[in-house]
């Protein structure tokens, strides 16, 4: 009987997750999250590799961006997927 692999130290939102780059270093990035997540707290630090980055141009700090597959590492929160905000028009 194969046991059932616990996911609780995964977030996989179902809403929009979004955060302000507050820090831009040579391979990370630190976002502070914008709003309250039913696991996380507004105001936490999120950081994400920059290799896990999905926009055309490298990201800058003030920059909003989303977040998606959040999971809580020994060191804190850590995005596996980030992207910039667009508009196109």
């Amino acid at each position: 009987m194969e046991k059932n692999k616990s996911k609780s130290n995964i977030f996989e939102p179902k809403v929009f997750v979004c955060g302000e780059i507050t820090k831009v270093c040579d391979d990370f990035c630190s976002v502070v999250l914008r709003s309250d997540l039913p696991k996380i707290a507004s105001g936490t630090h999120i950081t994400f590799s920059l290799k896990d980055w999905q926009g055309n141009s490298l990201p800058r700090c003030g920059q909003v961006v989303t977040l998606e597959q959040i999971t809580l590492f020994r060191k804190g929160w850590r995005s596996l997927f980030a992207a910039p905000i667009q508009i196109e028009v």
